[in-house]
């Protein structure tokens, strides 16, 4: 199974959106990665389970 990561993002003034994009040109060098508003995540992933979610209260881990 390859390693995956889904980077969501929401941000009001572009500095989350800026730091969701610097976090992802880090990590797609070794993992595949994606990059997607808070809005359109579960339209693109609806079945993303097992996810490691941070900012908000359901942070999960495998």
């Amino acid at each position: 199974m390859a390693v995956r990561a889904l980077i969501v993002y929401e941000s009001m003034f572009g500095n989350t959106e800026r730091i969701a994009w610097a976090v992802r040109d880090g990590l797609r060098e070794y993992v595949e990665t994606e990059t997607v508003p808070v809005n359109r995540a579960p339209d693109a992933y609806p079945t993303a389970s097992g996810w490691w979610w941070s900012g908000d209260r359901r942070t999960r881990s495998r």
